[in-house]
């Protein structure tokens, strides 16, 4: 990942989030936004080189953000350790909102996707996460091995993950 780059496409979202929570924490806005910036910067981009694509980068990218305005704002001394942690912002409320409406989303498709698996993998998945049949017992009931088994779980798994990746980007 180029991080320079992420954080140049991201410049825009970056300092709406330090404008709320500089405003949430009684914070000086430039002083935030340089402290901010630095700090991202600080050792060649190494928070943003952290980020896996285990969720979406502007969820990342608020998350690394949200807690170095904490840190200044703690380095100052004017943020209490409990209310940091546990007071929302609106743009917290509207992402908590989109998770939210995305799971409803994939929930409600979820029977389609699993229609969309070859009989073996859905019968495999169903018996395994929703019916709690263990992996032997499934193995001995189908006339397969546990490797086998395994197989057809990941691959199942795998597709539902692309297929949910597909929705989540819509």
């Amino acid at each position: 990942m180029d991080a320079p780059q992420e954080i140049f496409k991201h410049y825009d979202y970056i300092v709406r989030i330090i404008r709320i929570k500089a405003a949430q924490y009684g914070l000086d806005y430039d002083d935030c936004l340089n402290f901010v910036l630095h700090e991202i910067s600080k050792e060649d981009h190494r928070k943003i080189r952290a980020f896996r694509g285990e969720s979406q980068f502007s969820t990342f990218i608020t998350v690394v953000v949200n807690r170095l305005i904490i840190s200044y704002a703690r380095k100052l001394r004017q943020v209490p350790e409990s209310s940091a942690i546990i007071s929302e912002t609106p743009l917290d409320i509207l992402i908590e909102q989109q998770e939210k409406q995305l799971k409803a989303k994939i929930f409600k498709k979820l029977p389609e996707l699993l229609d969309e698996l070859g009989m073996k993998e859905r019968l495999i998945l169903k018996m395994c996460y929703f019916k709690g049949i263990k992996i032997s017992q499934i193995s001995r009931e189908l006339s397969l091995t546990r490797y086998e088994i395994k197989n057809f779980l990941d691959s199942g798994l795998d597709y539902l993950r692309n297929r949910i990746r597909e929705i989540s980007k819509k």
